[in-house]
Formats: C-alpha cells, structure tokens, sequence
C-alpha cells in the first residue's frame, strides 16, 4: 500500500544496509507513538525515507549511521517531524539524529545527547530546506563543527532553545556553511552554555 499508518509499535535491534525501515518513493507513511531503539544501518540508522514521512509522539534512541549520514533518520523525500525525542543517536560522519537532503519541518521536538563529525544533532545539506519550531537541542556533540546543526543551504530557526552543546573545532552552535544561495533565518531563539574547543 502507499499510504500506510503505524501506530504503537517498537522498531528495534534491527541492523541492515538502508535503514531499519526502508520508505520508497512515491509511499506516505504515518508513525503515530512509536519507537525505535539500537537500530544500525549504513545510511539512516532507525529510518531511510525517500517518500512522504509524518512522524508523531514517537521516540529515537540508540540508534547508529555505521558509516554515513542519519543516527536515527536519512531524509531524501518530504519528512514532518511533531513531539518526538531523539536522544544519544549517533553517525560516523553527519547529522548525529537527523540528515536532510530535500525538505524537513520539525516541531516541538526533543534533540539530547546525540553525536556526529559534523552536525551533533541535525545536518542539512546543499540541497536541503529544514523549518525548526519550538525545539529543543541539549548536549549534542560533533567532533568537527556544528555541535547541533551544520547547514549548507536554508534553516529557518524559531522559538528553540539551544543549551550545553559541544563541538570539537568550529561554531558553539550551528555552523551555517552555504554558498550565496543559502539562508539562515534565527528568530526569537536561546542559546546558552553551547561551547567549542576554539574558546
């Protein structure tokens, strides 16, 4: 079917090559109060979605990008994100929780504890548009820069709060890396106690 709704399900230890769950294109999933936890894949630790995504109340933790983007979820396709946490998810190279490539908005959600190279919690690439809205980053951790995001074309940030993140090398907080083409809109956000080696 391509239009599928789960609800109330525990998506766990799964390890595979595109995500513990696979979302195909031109397929519209909706997960309702769900949760995945110590998933692993080489892309997308819990999620690969390249179709429509509407993620609500649900939980990541644990999860791991063995060698690429997404601890918890690898976005390609058009991904809505409403009350959900991810907490200490991890990818060896960006986006500890969450890897955007196409167009992401993401409200009244939970980021804590999450690590990554670059982009503790969130990366969003060149090709990448990402609404952030009453969210919440803690202790997020990238080895190199952006210890909660590391943008590289349009972040619209608004009421978040932003405390006690860490990165390695470059920018307390977000690392926004675009070219002219690129935003980065901040409204109305705070951010404390966010630090880096280059203090």
């Amino acid at each position: 079917s391509k239009n599928v709704t789960l609800k109330n399900i525990n998506f766990k230890n799964a390890n595979s090559k595109d995500g513990g769950l696979l979302i195909n294109e031109n397929s519209s999933i909706n997960l309702i109060n769900c949760s995945f936890e110590n998933n692993m894949s080489e892309t997308g630790g819990a999620i690969n979605n390249n179709g429509i995504l509407n993620i609500e109340n649900c939980n990541f933790e644990n999860n791991a990008s063995k060698n690429d983007f997404g601890g918890a979820i690898n976005n390609k396709g058009e991904i809505t994100l409403i009350q959900t946490n991810f907490n200490n998810n991890i990818s060896k190279s960006a986006g500890g929780a969450i890897n955007n490539y196409n167009h992401a908005d993401l409200e009244e959600c939970s980021f804590k504890s999450n690590i990554s190279l670059n982009g503790g919690a969130i990366n969003n690439t060149s090709s990448g548009l990402m609404n952030i809205i009453k969210c919440n980053f803690e202790k997020n951790i990238a080895f190199k820069q952006g210890s909660i995001i590391f943008n590289d074309k349009y972040l619209n940030l608004k009421n978040s709060d932003f405390s006690d993140n860490f990165s390695n090398e470059k920018c307390h907080a977000v690392y926004h890396k675009g070219d002219e083409d690129s935003e980065l809109l901040i409204e109305n956000c705070k951010f404390s106690h966010n630090l880096t080696n280059n203090n």
